[in-house]
C-alpha cells in the first residue's frame, strides 16, 4: 500500500510515518506547515513566524502545496491521501484527488471545542471517503448525515518514545515536583492551575508554551520541552495533571481526550485528568487514570494522592500497562488500515 501523508512536521507525525512504514506501507510525505512560497526560510526562525502571519505569504504557500499534492498524486498515484489534519487543502484539490481513483482519508485530531476546528469539520468531513475522528461527540452527531465512512478512533503514542533514561543531577532538579503541567496556557487552565497553587506549600511547576509568561502564574513556568524532556518530567512529578484545552470554564466539554493523557502513563506518571466521556472507554477510572470534575475534586485528589505514594504508583504502574496492551500507535495504525480496506 502507498499514501501520500500530509501532516504538520513535529513529534507525532514522526511517529506515524514510522509505524505506516513498520506495517508495511510506502510513505510520501508533505510537510503541510512548511513556507512553500519562501522554502529557504528556516522553520522556527523570527522570520518564518512573521511570514506564518502575513496572509499573503499563508496564501501563496497554500496555493503551492495544494499544486504539489495534486503533482505528487499524478507522478506516484497513492492509494490513499491521508491527512493528519487537512485543513490546508483546499476542497477542490480533495475532490480532484478523488477523480484520480485515490481514496481520501482525514484522521482529523483537533480539540473541536475550538469554533473554527468544529467549523471545518463540519463543512468539510463529507469530502473524504474516510473520515476518523478523535471525539465520539463527532461521530454521534455527524454519522447518521454522512456519505463518508465514518469511525471513531483516539489518537495515541509510540511508547518506544517515552521509554525510561536516566535523569542526570541536574534533570532531577529541573522535573522533579508534587504536581506538573504541560500545555499551552489557556485562560481555563490558569484558573485551575491557580487554585492548585493555593495548596499550602505544595512544588508545581508548568511547562509549555510561552503564553505563560505573560499570565498570572509566570512565575511557575519553566519553558518548553521536547518529546524526550516532557517524559522525563512525567516520570519525575509526583501528579501529573491533564486539563484539556478550553479558553474558558464556560466552553462545551467535548468527549475525547488528548494526547497527553497516554503521554502520561506512557511515561510512567501518575495522571490526574479532567473528565471526558471517551476516558471510560479507554482507561478503568480510578485503578488506570484518576479524574476530576470540579475544582474542590481536583484539590482533595492532589492532597490525597500527595500524602500516598503506593496508590500513585499502582494507577501509574496499571495505566502505563494499558498503553502498552491496549493505546499503541501501531495498533491505532492497524485499526485504520482494517477499517479502510474491509469498508
Amino acid at each position: 500500500m502507498k499514501i501520500l501523508y500530509i501532516s504538520p512536521h513535529g513529534d507525532f507525525t514522526d511517529q506515524m510515518k514510522r509505524v505506516f512504514i513498520e506495517n508495511g506501507v510506502e510513505i510520501i510525505y508533505i510537510d503541510d506547515r512548511k513556507n512553500y512560497f519562501m522554502p529557504w526560510l528556516l522553520r522556527g526562525s523570527l522570520i518564518w513566524k512573521i511570514t506564518r502571519r502575513i496572509n499573503f505569504i499563508r496564501r501563496k504557500s497554500n496555493e503551492i502545496l495544494n499544486e504539489k499534492a495534486i503533482e505528487l498524486c499524478r507522478k506516484h498515484h497513492p492509494d490513499f491521501l491521508f491527512t493528519g489534519k487537512g485543513m490546508n487543502i483546499k476542497v477542490s484539490t480533495v475532490l480532484k484527488i478523488k477523480s484520480m481513483g485515490i481514496k481520501t482519508v482525514t484522521w482529523f485530531m483537533e480539540n473541536t471545542y475550538q469554533e473554527r476546528y468544529f467549523n471545518w469539520f463540519s463543512n468539510n468531513y463529507l469530502n473524504y471517503d474516510y473520515v476518523f475522528t478523535n471525539d465520539s461527540y463527532l461521530f454521534d452527531k455527524f454519522f447518521n448525515k454522512s456519505s463518508a465512512k465514518l469511525c471513531n478512533i483516539s489518537m495515541t503514542i509510540d511508547p518506544d518514545c517515552y521509554k525510561e533514561q536516566t535523569l542526570n543531577k541536574e534533570e532531577a532538579e529541573k522535573y522533579s515536583c508534587d504536581v506538573c503541567f504541560v500545555g499551552a496556557f489557556d485562560q481555563n487552565r490558569e484558573r485551575i492551575l491557580s487554585k492548585v497553587n493555593e495548596i499550602k506549600g505544595l512544588n508545581l511547576k508548568i511547562f509549555g508554551w510561552v503564553g505563560w509568561k505573560n499570565s498570572s502564574l509566570a512565575s511557575l513556568y519553566h519553558g518548553p520541552l521536547n518529546l524526550e524532556q516532557m517524559a522525563k518530567l512525567y516520570r519525575s512529578a509526583k501528579i501529573c495533571l491533564n486539563i484539556n484545552g478550553r479558553n474558558k470554564s464556560t466552553d462545551p466539554v467535548m468527549n475525547g481526550v488528548s494526547l497527553k493523557t497516554f503521554e502520561i502513563p506512557a511515561s510512567n506518571g501518575f495522571q490526574i485528568s479532567d473528565y471526558r466521556k471517551d476516558v471510560e472507554d479507554l482507561f478503568k477510572i480510578g485503578e488506570e487514570i484518576e479524574i476530576f470534575r470540579s475544582d474542590d475534586e481536583l484539590i482533595d485528589k492532589i492532597k490525597f494522592y500527595l500524602n500516598n505514594e503506593e496508590a500513585r504508583n499502582k494507577i501509574a504502574e496499571a495505566g502505563h500497562k494499558r498503553v502498552l496492551t491496549s493505546h499503541t500507535l501501531d495498533k491505532r495504525v492497524k485499526d485504520i488500515l482494517n477499517f479502510i480496506q474491509t469498508n
